[in-house]
């Protein structure tokens, strides 16, 4: 829906204190659509870090990883992601998975 509103994508983290690029990942949620992934590979040169946190302090891949979407994962490992990036209580996005099962 960004895209096709042409939305700005840094004013995104204005009014919902999350990234186009995490407003993505939790859009996708489980589903190995091609969607999420196309969302990664537009989002991602534009964030500042895909390592950055958002509203609820996870990351994109702690999103992706929370919702078992491995095919997501695989997608952000590509654009440079962070696997042992912390959260805020010291939890990586394998943390978040296997507290999710």
């Amino acid at each position: 829906m960004l895209l096709v509103e042409r939305v700005y994508f840094h004013s995104v983290r204005e009014w919902s204190d999350e990234s186009a690029l995490i407003w993505a990942v939790k859009s996708s949620g489980s589903e190995p659509t091609g969607v999420g992934r196309e969302a990664v590979r537009l989002f991602s040169p534009m964030e500042r870090t895909v390592n950055e946190t958002g509203a609820e302090w996870k990351t994109a891949l702690m999103h992706s990883a929370t919702c078992g979407n491995w095919d997501l994962c695989a997608t952000l490992f590509a654009h440079g992601v962070d696997p042992a990036g912390l959260n805020i209580v010291g939890r990586t996005a394998a943390g978040w998975a296997h507290c999710e099962g």
